[in-house]
C-alpha cells in the first residue's frame, strides 16, 4: 500500500514532473492511432487478419522461419479501440506507480 500513498502524494508534489506515464500513453496512443487510421475495415469494424499479418501480428510458423521481429512488432498491434484504450490505461497506472517507485529519472 505504501506505493500508492507514496504515489498519491507525489501528485501534489512539485519535485518531479511526473509525466512519464503520461508521456509513455501519448506516444502510444499516437502510435495506434497511426495504424488503426491507415488500417483498412471489415464490415464490423475490426481490422482485417491480413492487415495485422502484414503490420506484425504473431504467427509462430513465420517467428519459427526467421521472422523473430514479430516477437516484438505484435505487441503494439491492437485490432480495435476497446483494446487499445484498455492497454494505455494499465499503461498509465503501470508507468505512474514505476516513476513512484524508481523515480523519474529512471537511471
Amino acid at each position: 500500500m505504501r506505493p500508492v500513498n507514496d504515489y498519491l502524494r507525489g501528485l501534489a508534489s512539485k519535485e518531479r514532473p511526473g509525466l512519464l506515464g503520461f508521456s509513455l500513453a501519448l506516444l502510444t496512443l499516437a502510435w495506434h492511432l497511426w495504424f488503426l487510421a491507415l488500417a483498412p475495415r471489415t464490415p464490423s469494424g475490426d481490422v482485417p487478419r491480413e492487415a495485422l499479418m502484414l503490420a506484425g501480428a504473431n504467427d509462430q510458423r513465420l517467428v519459427l522461419a526467421g521472422e523473430v521481429w514479430r516477437l516484438l512488432a505484435s505487441t503494439f498491434l491492437h485490432a480495435d479501440t476497446s483494446h487499445l484504450v484498455t492497454n494505455l490505461l494499465g499503461l498509465v497506472l503501470f508507468a505512474s506507480l514505476a516513476e513512484v517507485c524508481f523515480g523519474w529519472q529512471m537511471g
